[in-house]
């Protein structure tokens, strides 16, 4: 794997990669104002609507429950539309977000509050990745139990793009290598004789890898495989990290709990020591 990431076809790969993103995300974010800008001069230019909305203060209301959408994007649309009847004259052009139009050059919706720089505030992870996208938003806080972050936001440079690149490359080798002394670690653990082969290395550093990134490290994992076999069901079964990634999880709550009474292990739903069954 450390062959592939550093020769050249790859690295061409992953840039080639990285600009389709890009360009997608690009794409992604202009489709989204376009079609709002679309849906608001629909609804705006139907003159049946328009007569029904007349006095009818649920209008926008009634038409938001039938589109399975929220009343406000719905406003947003519609203004979008009265403010820039023209879609060519939409300010900074193609590349406003839909999320900077509304918070910068649109009407505020009489339900909402205008949010100060002070308050925290509630978004799902797909608004996230757009405010990332923002050209005008440089660092974001992240706090995580009593840790506070602050990371400057690294736009697409030459130079951000070098540094992401082998940061990523030396993540990667990091990663690997603890993958890789897992993989033999446990390999030894089985008592099996000889080297690995390749296929079977393979599948066992993949599963690796999802166990480290689950957090559990070669020490970890040992304990759990030991704790385990005492289990006569699992004693011939365990030959695989790809077992112990797939119930790891419910293996470690189970150990936690067990462990409070007495060594033993479950079989057939019974508590199991060395006293005998209780």
């Amino acid at each position: 794997m450390n062959d592939i990431i550093e020769s050249k076809w790859y690295e061409d790969l992953i840039e080639e990669c990285k600009d389709i993103i890009t360009e997608a995300i690009f794409t992604s974010r202009w489709a989204l104002v376009e079609g709002y800008w679309n849906l608001g001069k629909r609804i705006r230019e139907d003159a049946n609507f328009q007569e029904y909305s007349k006095g009818n203060h649920s209008s926008l209301q009634d038409l938001a429950r039938n589109l399975n959408i929220a009343e406000r994007t719905i406003y947003y649309a519609i203004q979008c539309f009265d403010t820039y009847s023209d879609i060519q004259k939409l300010p900074e052009g193609k590349n406003i977000t839909w999320n900077k139009l509304i918070t910068k050059y649109l009407p505020t919706h009489k339900e909402e509050k205008i949010l100060t720089p002070q308050q925290d505030l509630e978004i799902t992870f797909q608004h996230l990745i757009y405010l990332l996208n923002d050209p005008e938003i440089e660092k974001i806080t992240i706090h995580k139990g009593n840790i506070v972050t602050t990371y400057k936001i690294l736009r697409d440079t030459t130079e951000a793009n070098k540094s992401l690149v082998e940061d990523h490359k030396q993540v990667a080798k990091i990663e690997h290598k603890e993958a890789v002394d897992m993989m033999l670690a446990f390999w030894e653990w089985t008592g099996a004789k000889g080297k690995p082969d390749d296929t079977w290395r393979a599948r066992e550093i993949t599963h690796a890898k999802k166990l480290i990134k689950k957090g559990f490290n070669i020490d970890k994992v040992l304990v759990i495989a030991k704790w385990r076999v005492q289990d006569p069901f699992w004693k011939e079964k365990l030959t695989s990290l790809g077992s112990i990634y797939s119930h790891i999880s419910d293996w470690v709550i189970e150990k936690s709990n067990t462990t409070k009474k007495s060594e033993g292990y479950i079989s057939g739903g019974k508590w199991v020591t060395k006293e005998g069954e209780v």
